[in-house]
Parts: C-alpha cells; structure tokens; sequence
C-alpha cells in the first residue's frame, strides 16, 4: 500500500493502478467537500454515550478533525459529541483503499472502514462491514495495533441476526495516537483481502462464507469516524475538552482501481 512517497503493491500482469478520484481526499481546504461526503451517517445516531453531530467535523490545516467533546445538553444517554464522515458514493469495490490518521487520546475508537447498503439475501437481508483500521488511543489492548475485520450480518424474518466475521491484528511501531500511522487494504477479489500498516503487508483476511461463497462482491461506503464504546470507561470532561487528546485527525483517504495496461 502506498506510504507517504511509497508504492503501491505491484498490480497483476497486464494491469496498472490508477487513483480513484470520487473516493480520495487530500483535506487540504477549508471546508467539507460535500460533493464526496456526509458529515454524519444516514439513520444511525452513533453509539451511546457519544452522538454524531456535524459540529464535530471540521478541516484545516490539511487534516480532516473529528473532534469529541461534551455536550450542552444531554439527549436519551447522549451525552458525548463524535464525529462520522461518510462517502456519498456506494461505490468501493475491489481496489487499494489507504488512509493516513492519527487516532484521538480517547477511550473512543478512531476508525476508517467501509459498509454496505442492505443487501437482498432471500428470505432476508445481509449487512457487510469492511473494517480497515480500528484503534481506541487510550487503551492498552486497543491502542497499539492495527486491528481489521471482515463481518457479514445476515437478518432472516422473525430470526435473531446471525453474524459471521474474520479478524486479525498486528503491533504497530507506536501507539495510534502518539503519531500518524497509515493503513490500506487491497481488497483483492469477494474472498482475499490483504491489509498494510505504515506500507508494510501485515495479514491476509479471508472473510467467512458462512452465507454466501462469494460473500464480499458488493460495493461499500467508505467511512471514517471517532465514536464511544459503552463497554469502554468514559472519556472525562478534562479529556475530552483537551485539545491535544479529544480529535482523530485524517491526513489522506485515497483510494486506487486496477486498469488494463495499453
């Protein structure tokens, strides 16, 4: 995966990377490009305590900043401001897919990842996550690794939702939030995907086929967001009005599509 001035992996014979514009951002303007992305996620407010709220999203300095911090007035548990950004093209298939961050000091979770749509799946429906990076900075089993995850959740009519993933993990050089790190996935063909680290392959995934035999075949929304764990402790009002510890900063998504040479 491409480091800062690094490669990308060598492409199949025949082929060549190309960068895909629609899906990569470099947050070096002022504002939002809202012509790529959601400052929040359609239908989901986000994980008690801590509420998506579009205030918590801003970019300067060449960073996306997704910033917690408390909020004025509690709402149903709500008590905590995150952050989500969400791309508006359900469109990320099999490609390369890097992001550079640097995970907030929180007991929240800094992650980049991608999700579907509600799948058909007769009688039901699945739901597909493709989790690249997910670190929780103050956390020492959660804060100095690159963790990844394949996961499918299959939803039958009058059943439980069944669930069927793969994980790996592996240690990083520093903690994910002590500097930036960066972490790509190719996402090789429906059944392989290999995840990098600060340029270097890590491990392969293989998602399950517990419901389909060739179950990541859909395209996904690439997403990016700093949000609460109820199962964590919560981030205390010093934390989380500490500017040096309450933001996950995004350097760069940017994300390649395999071509055919001339």
């Amino acid at each position: 995966m491409a480091a800062p001035g690094g490669r990308l992996p060598a492409p199949p014979s025949g082929y060549r990377w190309e960068a895909n514009r629609t899906l990569s951002d470099e947050f070096n303007g002022t504002e939002l490009d809202h012509s790529k992305w959601r400052d929040h996620i359609p239908g989901w407010q986000g994980r008690k305590p801590g509420k998506f709220m579009p205030s918590s999203v801003t970019v300067k300095d060449g960073h996306l900043r997704i910033r917690c911090s408390p909020m004025k007035n509690s709402e149903d548990g709500y008590t905590i401001a995150c952050g989500a950004v969400q791309a508006k093209s359900r469109s990320a298939l099999y490609g390369c897919y890097e992001c550079r961050m640097k995970a907030s000091g929180l007991t929240a979770s800094t992650a980049f990842w991608m999700v579907s749509d509600p799948i058909k799946h007769p009688p039901g429906e699945l739901k597909q996550e493709l989790i690249v990076q997910l670190s929780i900075g103050k956390s020492k089993q959660f804060g100095h690794h690159m963790k990844s995850n394949a996961m499918s959740g299959l939803k039958e009519p009058g059943k439980e939702r069944l669930k069927a993933e793969v994980t790996q993990r592996a240690k990083l050089k520093s903690g994910a939030a002590d500097e930036f790190h960066t972490y790509g996935c190719w996402w090789i063909d429906a059944n392989t995907m290999k995840f990098y680290a600060d340029g270097q392959h890590v491990y392969t995934i293989n998602p399950s086929t517990k419901f389909d035999a060739k179950p990541f075949r859909h395209p996904l929304k690439i997403t990016l967001t700093c949000s609460t764990f109820d199962w964590q402790p919560k981030p205390t009002k010093e934390e989380l009005t500490d500017p040096k510890l309450n933001s996950a900063l995004f350097d760069y998504v940017r994300a390649y599509k395999l071509v055919k040479t001339d």
